[in-house]
C-alpha cells in the first residue's frame, strides 16, 4: 500500500483485457492514467484527486462520474456506452473528447478553460456551452437531436470554421427562450410512426416547416404547410432506419423521432 502511495507517475494498462479496475483507489498520486481497449464497465476515480490526464476509451462503460478530479487537463473517453458523465466543475479542463457515446445531455458551461470538445456521435438533444468562451474546437455532428445548442455569443459560434454542427441544430443564447418545445405536449402531429410509404402532418398552422434529416444530420426531405388540411409527404425514397423531424410550428421547435420500416 505504502508503494502505491508513493508512486506519483503514470499507469498505462492498454489492451491488457482488464475488466476491473479497483485497486486504481490506491494509486491516490498518479497523474495520468490510460486504460484504453479493455473490458473496464465502472470507472471510480474519486480517490484520485491528482490525476491530470485520463484515457479511457474502447470499454464497457456506461456512466463516469470525475466530479472529484478537477486536476484533470485532459479526458479521452471515446467509443465507450456512455450515457452519463459528469464532469463537476472543472476550472483546467481543457480537452474533452466523448464522441461515439449514447449521451442524452451534456452542460460543460462550469468547464470555463475548455479549448476543445468533441462530442460528435452520440444522442444529444441538449449541449450547454453557455460559458465556454475559451473554446475554439467544437465538433458535434451525428446528434439528430440536438436542435439548439447554447453558447455565450451567437455571431461568434456561426462565425467559428472550427464548430462543426448538424444543419438541424441552431446556436441560442438561451435556449428555452428559443422556443424549443416539450414534444409530449404536441399531439398527433405527425403519423403513422413508424411509417412505410407516407407520413402525415396534423394540427399545424399554414407555413409551418418541417425537415427530416437522416442520423449524420443531413437533410434529405422538407417543405412548408400550405393548408389547414392534413399534409401528406411521400417518402419512399427513404431507406428503412430511423430519422429526426424537426418542425417549425407558431414560433417553437419541435423534434420528432421517425421510423421508417
Amino acid at each position: 500500500m505504502s508503494e502505491a502511495i508513493a508512486y506519483t507517475g503514470a499507469i498505462n494498462v492498454v489492451s491488457h483485457s482488464i475488466g476491473d479496475l479497483t485497486g486504481i483507489s490506491a494509486f491516490v498520486n498518479i497523474t495520468s492514467l490510460n486504460c484504453y481497449n479493455n473490458h473496464i464497465t465502472s470507472l471510480n476515480l474519486s480517490a484520485n484527486a491528482a490525476i491530470t490526464s485520463l484515457g479511457c476509451s474502447v470499454n464497457q462503460l456506461t456512466s463516469l462520474d470525475l466530479s472529484a478530479n478537477i486536476a484533470l487537463t485532459n479526458v479521452t473517453c471515446v467509443n465507450d456506452q456512455l450515457t452519463s458523465l459528469n464532469l463537476g466543475t472543472n476550472t483546467v479542463l481543457s480537452e474533452l473528447y466523448c464522441n461515439g457515446n449514447q449521451l442524452t445531455s451534456l452542460d460543460v458551461s462550469a468547464e470555463t478553460a475548455l479549448t476543445v470538445l468533441y462530442c460528435f456521435t452520440n444522442q444529444l438533444t441538449s449541449l450547454n456551452l453557455s460559458s465556454n468562451t475559451l473554446l475554439t474546437d467544437m465538433y458535434c455532428m451525428g446528434n439528430p437531436y440536438l436542435y439548439c445548442i447554447r453558447v455565450p455569443d451567437v455571431a461568434a459560434a456561426t462565425a467559428n470554421q472550427n464548430w462543426l454542427k448538424d444543419a438541424g441544430a441552431i446556436y441560442s443564447l438561451n435556449c428555452n427562450a428559443a422556443g424549443i418545445a416539450d414534444v409530449s405536449a404536441v399531439s398527433s402531429v405527425l403519423f403513422p410512426n413508424p411509417a412505410s410509404d407516407e407520413l402525415t402532418f396534423t394540427g399545424l398552422q399554414i407555413n409551418a416547416e418541417w425537415r427530416i434529416y437522416n442520423t449524420l444530420g443531413q437533410l434529405l426531405l422538407s417543405g412548408k404547410v400550405n393548408s389547414s388540411d392534413a399534409k401528406t409527404v411521400n417518402i419512399q425514397a427513404l431507406s428503412s432506419g430511423v430519422y429526426s423531424v424537426k418542425i417549425t410550428h407558431n414560433s417553437q421547435f419541435h423534434t420528432f423521432k421517425l421510423v421508417k420500416n
